[in-house]
């Protein structure tokens, strides 16, 4: 089957969402700094997708403390706004449909620089290096590899993703930011009359 061609829903992929399909769908998303992370199983034909806005879920206050009264991080759709819980629900849903670690295969896209850091001395480290940095530890911790990859840099990406494949379709897409910089410095080198 094509996967270009064939009659799919396509369902969309909001920031902090996530979705595990074991019937063919096409999942698309769109990424700056947020991360997506691809399970897919080739033997079930299973594929899932989340779409995390930040590293990791802190169920407690800097300092120790508790959360704030109405906090909620008691939520499972909290859960997926952060790569770490997200990622983890995901390998704990591929488990439970009987799907072994060994044979997940596992892609990384987004963790753009989308921001600028003004010229800090040092830089500082970006929300999407964040990202990236929890998702390698994740895997690298449990031992799982990632096959394949496209993050970081200062692009966005439009991402498609085939449950039934575990095809990975990326188009980079620049940022608002970037363009502007780039126009204001394309200007500056002309001469004004």
């Amino acid at each position: 089957m094509n996967t270009l061609t064939a009659d799919l829903q396509v369902i969309t992929i909001k920031p902090g969402e996530l979705n595990i399909s074991a019937r063919p769908v096409a999942l698309h998303t769109i990424l700056g700094s947020c991360l997506t992370v691809t399970m897919f199983s080739p033997r079930m034909h299973i594929g899932g997708i989340c779409h995390a806005l930040l590293p990791h879920l802190r169920l407690e206050e800097p300092g120790g403390g508790k959360p704030a009264a109405g906090a909620a991080h008691d939520s499972r759709d909290e859960e997926f706004k952060y790569v770490d819980s997200a990622i983890k629900f995901m390998l704990e849903s591929f488990l439970a449909y009987g799907v072994t670690e060994d044979e997940i295969e596992i892609k990384i896209f987004g963790g753009a620089d989308m921001f600028e850091s003004n010229g800090i001395p040092g830089g500082i480290v970006t929300v999407g290096a964040q990202n990236i940095k929890m998702a390698n530890e994740f895997f690298e911790l449990r031992h799982l590899k990632i096959i394949n990859s496209d993050v970081g840099g200062r692009e966005g990406r439009v991402l498609y993703f085939y449950t039934h494949t575990g095809e990975c379709l990326v188009r980079r897409i620049i940022s608002a930011g970037i363009y502007k910089a780039y126009l204001k410095k394309l200007y500056n080198n002309y001469n004004r009359y």
